[in-house]
Parts: structure tokens; sequence; C-alpha cells
């Protein structure tokens, strides 16, 4: 670790507290920079959006290093950074938001399976996997999930200076392949380590730069998790 000219390799699950204090200590080690490593298909939206808030307000250069997949939440994550490096055959990507519903009412029904439901309202437990799901709750999901792909595609344009409708024209769940993304504007380097190394010291003016590779401590009762 040499403070005159480093950084942090931060590698962590998608967890806001855990990215927080692993960048925090790195920032008080006086580090000159941060590549934020992401092998990840995403995660839940309000983490996402809690970390790529997060990384976008620090104040030393960073570099997304996007090994063979960031994905959803995760490139929203990457979005955030000044820059993302990809390797050419990683997947990036996935702009869209998800919901899903398990429908066990036709095996219940050939089991003998029968469930009585008590609620206080008409959509309390609704969602139930025992029941279909009727057009009218189906319209209440996409309801739900419009706006928050809206936020996600405007903080994509935000995030990579790209006008709204464009981010919107890819935001259809696809992955594209590091190359593909370079030309649609979603990556900015192709390469790995060495190249985000690379342009971590041309952002932050600094040379010979030492990786320091860190990973967050486990314990016992993180293991349970």
């Amino acid at each position: 670790y040499n403070p005159a000219g480093s950084f942090r390799e931060i590698k962590s699950s998608i967890n806001p507290h855990t990215i927080e204090t692993l960048v925090e200590e790195a920032l008080n080690e006086g580090v000159k920079g941060i590549i934020v490593d992401i092998n990840s298909p995403g995660g839940n939206v309000v983490p996402s959006a809690e970390i790529a808030d997060y990384i976008s307000r620090i104040t030393k250069p960073t570099v997304a290093l996007i090994r063979d997949l960031g994905a959803s939440g995760a490139y929203w994550i990457a979005s955030s950074c000044d820059i993302i490096v990809a390797h050419p055959y990683s997947y990036v990507g996935s702009i869209g938001v998800i919901s899903g519903h398990v429908d066990v009412s036709g095996l219940a029904e050939a089991l003998g399976i029968k469930m009585t439901k008590f609620a206080t309202g008409a959509y309390k437990g609704m969602g139930n996997p025992f029941e279909p799901v009727t057009p009218e709750q189906e319209e209440i999901v996409m309801e739900r999930l419009r706006p928050v792909h809206d936020g996600f595609v405007k903080s994509i344009a935000e995030n990579r200076q790209l006008p709204v409708e464009h981010v919107a024209s890819l935001a259809n769940g696809l992955v594209y392949l590091g190359k593909q993304g370079k030309e649609l504007g979603l990556v900015d380097v192709l390469g790995g380590t060495r190249e985000a190394l690379a342009v971590l010291e041309k952002l932050g003016n600094f040379k010979h730069a030492k990786i320091a590779d860190y990973k967050p401590k486990q314990n016992f009762l993180s293991l349970l998790r």
C-alpha cells in the first residue's frame, strides 16, 4: 500500500452499509482513487440506488471495472462512477425493472389443497401463490414498476450524460456485450484491471499506483446470513 499513489479495489456484495464502510476506510487511509470491481447481475432497487448515489458523491476519482457481468442494479452502480471499464465479452446493461408471481393454484387444486383467505382489504394478500393474478392486479403492479423504471432510466442518463431518449431506447431489459456497450455509450473503455488502473491514474493525475485489494471482514454471524 502506497499512500502517495494508490487505490482500493472494492469487492463486496450489493449492500449500502458495506460499500460505504469500505470506501470510507479507504478514503481515511489517503487513497488517490477507487476502483469499484463489479461482477453482479444486480439486486433490489433501493440498495442499488443508494449505492449509486453514494458513489456519485465521492470526490476522489472512481472507475467501475465490470468483469463478467454488470447488469441491472449493478450497472446502475457502475454508471455512477466517473468511467466504466468493461471486458469486451462481458455483459452490461439489463436496464429495467422486474417483478414476478408464482401461481401454484392449479397444482394445489390437483392435490386437493384448498386455502381460505381472511383479509381486511380487497388487495391485502395480493400476490398469494394460491391465487391467479387478475388483470386488475397486474395493472396495479405495473403502475408501481413504471415510475421505478423511469427513475432508473433518468439516473443512468444523468450519470452517463446521455439523452434520456437514448437510454430509454436501450432500457428493454437486454444485456449487451461490453464492446456493444461501448458503441452504445454504456461503457467508456474496453479492458480489465490494467486498463482500469491506467484510467484511474489519468483521472487522478498520478503514476505508479499500487493495488490494495480490500475485502470486508467475515465473521461467524455474517456466514450464517
